[in-house]
C-alpha cells in the first residue's frame, strides 16, 4: 500500500508545477465559481478520481470519464465527457491533485529547510518580436495603448497576476505554461489585449519596455506618415486658434460679448473634437454655452465663472502647446463614446436622477457600485431638449432597456444584477450596446448598500474623501467621484426657504456635525421636495442617502438623489427620491402621453452628461487669504470691462500687489503681475493666466486647509 501511495505522490510531482499553478481564483476564470463550488462538493462527498497510468501525461478516471492533463498545463487538459468546455470532471481532478501536493508528506518537510523559500517567478526576458508572434502585431499595438492608458497592477505569487480595475479584468502568467498557458477573466476566445498588457507591464516591473520602433519609410507608410502630420498641424492650428480666440475675448471685455463671439467657440469646439482634442473641445462648449446664457441676459449667467473657464481653457492650450505633437492622453482628453469591452460586471442599483445642462442637454442616469473595481459606474440616456417631441424622463425610466433582460431603467436603479458583454468607458460610463445582456439577481438590499466603499458614517471622514478627489490644477475630474452614500446618527431640522425655494435638512453623525441635505424646487424636483418635506425617517425606516456631495465654504452638503431602507421580503432598498410619487400604472399612462415639454427641467447635476463643463467652478471656494481675493476682483473688473480699463489707476493698484505676494511665498503670481504692468501689448494672456493661478492657489488652500 506504501509503495503505491508513493508512486502515486512520484508522478504527481513530476507535474507540481502544473497542479500548483492554478488556485481557486483562477480555476472560476477558467470555467465558473459555480462549477468549482461544485467540483469541491463531489470531493467533499467523497468522489475520489483514480489515477492511471501514464508516462507523458496525468490521467484520472472520475465517474467513467477519462481526464488528462498533459505537461502543457490546465488549458490544454481534456476530458472524454460531452461538455465542450471545462467540466467538474476536469476540475475534480485538478483540485484532488492540487491537494495532494499542498499537504507534503513529513519525510519531505523534515527534508526541506525551514528557511527555503519558493523564488518569486520572473518573466522571460520576451523580446517584440515573440509577442508579436504569440499574438499578432494589431493585438500588441492594441495593448501598449491600453497599458499607456489604463491603471493597472502586478502582483508576483505563484504566478504573475495583471489586474486592469477600469477594466474590471485579471489576467495570469504561469511560468510553468509560458504565453500559451495564460488565463484572461475576459474569457475571449482568442489571446487578448489583457494577456498582452499583462506579459507587457510585467517586463516593465522586471526592468525591460518595450515599443514599436519607427518604421522605415514605404509608400503606404508615407501615406500614414502624411496623414499623421496633416492631424498634427491641424491639432496646432486648433490649439494656436484657441489661444487667440481667449486672448482676443478678454480684450473686448467679458460685458461687450455679442453672438459672433459665441459663434466663433462653437465652431472652435467642432475644430477641436475633429482634431482628436476631445477635452479642449468640451471645454470650448462650455464657454459658448456660458456666453449664450449671457447674451440671452439669463438669470445663470455668470460672469466670474466664464472669466474662470477661459483662464483654465487658456492653461489647457499652454499645457498641449508645451507637449506638442505627442498630446498625452490626461491633457488631449478620451472621446466619451469610447467603450473597453471589459466583460461579465456584477453590480447593484444605488439610484437614478434626471438632469440638464446649460448647453440645453436632458437626461436621465442610472447610479451602480461595481464592488470589485471599487468605483461608481453609470448608465445614461440623454437628448438635447430641442429634440423632437422633448425628452421626459419618466417615459424613459420605465421604458425597456437598458439591456436585454433588463425590464426598464427603474429596475436596473433599484437591483443588483450581472451584466454580460459589458463596454465601460474611461469615465465609468456604460454603453447600451446590444451585444450587452443582463440579469436581475435581487432587488438591492441594506447589506449590499452598506458594502459600497462610499459609505459614511462619520462625517470628517467623509469631508476628507470628497477633497482628495477633487481635481487640482489641470487634473480632468471624474464626474462619479462626488457620490457617497451617508447613514445618518440623527436627523436634524428641515426647513423650506420661499426666496430661495430650497428645502434644506440638516443630518447628523455621532460628533453632531451636520450634512445639509439640498433640493432646490423645480418641475423635476417637486416629486423630490415632497417626498422630504413628509418623511418621517424613522418611521419609514431610512438607513442611508444616496446623493452628491460638495463642500461649500467649509460646510458639507449633499443632494440627494435617493433614500435606503430597511426592507421586507422582496422589497427594494433603494427609493428615488425624483420618481417616488410615481407608480407603475401612472408611468404607464405618462409613456402612452409623450406631449410633455421639459423644457424647465433642472437639477444640480449633470454628472454624466453629453455636455459636462470641462472645470468645476470655484465660486464656492474662499480663500482666507484676503489680499487674494481682492486681486480676482480687480482682475476680474478688469476682464469684464476690456483692455481700456488697464489706466494707469489699476496698473499703480496691481504694482502694490507684487511685493505682498512675494512676500508670502507666491512668487509666480508676483511675477505674472509684474508682467501685466510691464508688457503691453500681452495685458490679455497675462490677465488669463493670474486667473487661473488664482483658481489653482484656491484648489490648494481648500485640499490642505481643515476650513475648507
Amino acid at each position: 500500500m506504501a509503495s503505491a501511495e508513493n508512486r502515486v505522490e512520484n508522478r504527481l510531482e513530476l507535474f507540481r508545477p502544473q497542479l500548483l499553478a492554478l488556485d481557486d481564483e483562477a480555476l472560476a476564470i477558467a470555467a465558473s465559481k459555480g462549477l468549482v463550488r461544485r467540483a469541491q462538493k463531489d470531493l467533499q462527498k467523497g468522489a475520489v478520481p483514480q489515477l492511471q497510468h501514464s508516462t507523458e501525461s496525468l490521467v484520472w478516471n472520475v465517474d467513467g470519464f477519462t481526464v488528462t492533463l498533459p505537461a502543457t498545463g490546465f488549458l490544454e487538459a481534456h476530458c472524454t465527457c460531452p461538455a465542450t468546455n471545462v467540466c467538474r470532471h476536469l476540475l475534480a481532478a485538478y483540485l484532488w491533485g492540487r491537494s495532494q501536493l499542498q499537504t507534503p508528506s513529513p519525510e519531505v518537510q523534515s527534508t526541506s529547510p525551514a528557511s527555503a523559500a519558493p523564488p518569486s517567478p520572473q518573466l522571460p526576458a520576451y523580446a517584440l518580436v515573440d509577442l508579436v508572434k504569440w499574438a499578432g502585431k494589431p493585438t500588441v499595438r492594441e495593448a501598449l495603448a491600453f497599458l499607456n492608458r489604463e491603471p493597472y497592477e502586478i502582483e508576483v505569487a505563484e504566478a504573475i497576476i495583471g489586474r486592469f480595475p477600469q477594466a474590471n479584468v485579471t489576467c495570469r502568467y504561469f511560468p510553468a505554461t509560458g504565453l500559451t498557458g495564460m488565463l484572461c477573466s475576459c474569457k475571449a476566445r482568442q489571446i487578448c489585449l489583457h494577456q498582452v498588457a499583462t506579459v507587457l507591464a510585467g517586463l516593465r516591473s522586471q526592468g525591460i519596455v518595450l515599443a514599436f520602433p519607427e518604421s522605415p519609410s514605404t509608400p503606404n507608410s508615407s501615406q500614414a506618415n502624411q496623414a499623421s502630420q496633416a492631424s498634427k498641424a491641424a491639432a496646432t492650428g486648433v490649439i494656436v486658434h484657441t489661444q487667440t480666440l481667449l486672448k482676443r475675448t478678454v480684450a473686448i471685455g467679458l460685458l461687450h460679448l455679442s453672438s459672433t463671439s459665441h459663434e466663433q467657440f462653437v465652431t472652435l469646439s467642432v475644430s477641436a473634437q475633429g482634431a482628436k482634442l476631445p477635452r479642449l473641445a468640451l471645454a470650448l462648449r462650455s464657454i459658448a454655452a456660458e456666453i449664450d446664457l449671457s447674451l440671452k441676459r439669463d438669470a445663470a449667467a455668470d460672469t466670474e465663472r466664464l472669466f474662470e473657464q477661459m483662464a483654465h481653457t487658456f492653461a489647457l492650450g499652454t499645457a498641449l502647446q508645451q507637449t506638442a505633437p505627442s498630446y498625452p492622453v490626461h491633457l488631449a482628453g478620451q472621446a466619451k463614446r469610447h467603450y473597453e469591452n471589459i466583460g461579465r460586471l456584477e453590480l447593484i442599483g444605488m439610484g437614478a436622477y434626471s438632469w440638464q445642462t446649460q448647453s440645453g442637454y436632458s437626461g436621465l442616469t442610472v447610479l451602480f457600485w461595481d464592488a470589485v473595481a471599487q468605483q461608481w459606474c453609470s448608465w445614461s440616456e440623454a437628448r438635447p431638449r430641442f429634440h423632437r417631441g422633448g425628452f421626459d424622463p419618466i417615459q424613459v425610466y420605465y421604458q425597456p432597456g437598458p439591456w436585454e433582460g433588463i425590464t426598464h431603467p427603474a429596475e436596473a436603479s433599484q437591483s443588483c444584477l450581472c451584466l454580460y458583454n459589458a463596454r465601460r468607458n474611461y469615465q465609468g460610463r456604460l454603453s447600451s450596446s446590444r451585444q450587452t445582456a443582463g440579469i436581475p439577481l435581487r432587488p438591492t438590499q441594506p447589506n449590499d448598500w452598506m458594502s459600497v466603499g462610499c459609505c459614511f458614517q462619520d462625517w470628517d471622514a467623509l469631508k476628507q474623501h470628497i477633497l482628495s478627489t477633487q481635481p487640482v490644477g489641470l487634473t480632468e475630474a471624474s464626474p462619479l467621484a462626488r457620490f457617497a452614500v451617508i447613514r445618518p446618527h440623527q436627523w436634524g431640522v428641515r426647513h423650506f426657504d420661499p426666496v430661495q425655494q430650497t428645502l434644506t435638512w440638516a443630518v447628523l453623525d455621532r460628533s453632531d456635525r451636520p450634512v445639509i441635505l439640498r433640493v432646490r424646487f423645480t418641475s423635476t424636483e417637486s416629486a423630490a421636495l415632497e417626498t422630504l418635506e413628509q418623511l418621517d425617517p424613522v418611521e419609514a425606516g431610512i438607513l442611508g442617502i444616496v446623493g452628491a456631495i460638495s463642500v461649500e465654504k467649509g460646510t458639507l452638503y449633499c443632494y440627494p438623489i435617493a433614500l435606503c431602507r430597511q426592507t421586507h421580503a422582496g422589497q427594494t432598498s433603494i427609493l428615488n427620491l425624483q420618481f417616488s410619487q410615481q407608480t407603475t400604472a401612472t408611468a404607464n399612462s405618462t409613456a402612452n402621453s409623450i406631449a410633455q415639454s421639459t423644457a424647465n427641467l433642472a437639477t444640480e447635476l449633470a454628472a454624466d452628461s453629453t455636455d459636462e463643463s470641462e472645470v468645476s467652478s470655484d465660486n464656492l471656494l474662499v480663500s482666507t487669504n484676503l489680499p487674494l481675493e481682492r486681486f480676482m476682483a480687480d482682475i476680474q473688473l478688469i476682464a469684464e470691462r476690456g483692455d481700456y480699463a488697464l489706466d494707469r489707476t489699476s496698473f499703480k493698484a496691481l504694482t502694490q500687489q507684487v511685493s505682498h505676494f512675494e512676500n508670502i511665498g507666491m512668487t509666480t503670481l508676483a511675477n505674472v503681475i509684474r508682467n501685466l504692468t510691464q508688457a503691453p501689448g500681452d495685458q490679455s494672456a497675462q490677465l488669463l493666466k493670474a486667473r487661473y493661478l488664482c483658481h489653482l492657489y484656491r484648489q490648494i488652500q481648500a485640499t490642505i486647509d481643515p476650513q475648507h
